[in-house]
């Protein structure tokens, strides 16, 4: 396949959605799109997610590839390709191996566990409490002896 230079019809094209678009939608769409290469009659674009790529196919593919064939005089087929950024492959690596934690790291429970009183909101009233407005299975267990609906809300 052929390696054809479009990065200038890139970028005329740009500076064009630019001034029709205004620059807080362009900045918001139209700074992450990377020019990766041109080929006989296409250019590849790349994203910087699946989303992006497809919120610019669905809104502005049409008017990319008008303005791109005018200023070549040739039809030019856009492609699309998702290239994560390096901070997000560092994530997924991260969350691919996470660090396990030792018995030296992880945080021991206090030697005496007591029970510390909870503090009710000043604006709670006192009767509006979850053990009597608790979910189906300790008020209604100990009311009718049985529960049928887990959702089921007893008031």
């Amino acid at each position: 396949m052929e390696d054809l230079n479009y990065q200038g019809f890139w970028n005329e094209t740009l500076k064009q959605m630019r001034a029709e678009l205004g620059e807080e939608e362009f900045g918001g769409w139209f700074t992450d799109i990377k020019y990766l290469r041109g080929g006989k009659n296409s250019i590849v674009l790349g994203f910087p997610s699946g989303f992006h790529r497809d919120r610019i196919i669905k809104h502005y593919q049409k008017t990319i590839k008008t303005k791109l064939n005018t200023l070549s005089g040739t039809a030019i087929n856009l492609e699309f390709e998702v290239i994560p950024d390096s901070e997000t492959e560092t994530n997924l690596t991260e969350t691919e191996n996470p660090v396990k934690e030792t018995p030296e790291t992880t945080p021991s429970a206090p030697e005496n566990s007591e029970k510390i009183p909870k503090k009710q909101h000043p604006q709670m009233l006192e009767d509006y409490t979850f053990e009597k407005y608790g979910i189906l299975g300790t008020q209604a267990k100990q009311r009718t002896g049985y529960f049928r609906n887990s959702l089921f809300l007893i008031i």
